[in-house]
């Protein structure tokens, strides 16, 4: 599996069913965040020159697993809608889309990177805390029962 930057529309579109994919193996709904303009919009506010979006694929080309990166303000980035394909899990494509994301937040000059995610992705919490991620107060509203809110400072 490799880790390549979603640039042609093709990719774009691969980024979108990814979206939709994860948007539907939650127990909640995202409207909140209004996920419907957001996958219509793409690349959007996850596009150049402060934004990423990252597709795993395989050697035929076959998208397994997508990442996001956003700005929130000149120091900050957000790295969203981290998802995996359930066949591509426990193989490391989670982390690699991780790191990704953080070379491109690097790269962009975000000096600390922000997430946030609920206590049922036992997994993702996993993978973000080893990553050196540590829990912090909500930096933005989500209504979502338990919502955890995660940064890293980018060295």
């Amino acid at each position: 599996m490799r880790i390549v930057p979603a640039a042609s529309q093709i990719q774009i579109d691969e980024i979108r069913k990814l979206f939709q994919e994860y948007a539907a193996s939650l127990p909640f709904d995202l409207k909140f965040q209004k996920f419907d303009e957001e996958v219509k919009k793409l690349p959007g506010e996850y596009g150049p020159p402060t934004g990423s979006l990252f597709l795993a694929v395989d050697d035929k080309e076959i998208a397994y697993g997508c990442a996001s990166l956003r700005k929130v303000d000149a120091k900050t980035g957000e790295m969203k809608r981290l998802f995996v394909r359930p066949e591509a899990r426990k193989k490391g494509v989670g982390r690699q889309l991780a790191q990704a994301i953080l070379e491109s937040a690097r790269g962009r000059g975000y000096q600390r990177i922000v997430l946030d995610t609920t206590p049922h992705m036992k997994e993702a919490i996993d993978l973000y805390e080893s990553l050196g991620f540590e829990k912090i107060a909500a930096y933005r509203k989500n209504p979502i029962k338990g919502a955890l809110f995660f940064e890293l400072w980018l060295k």
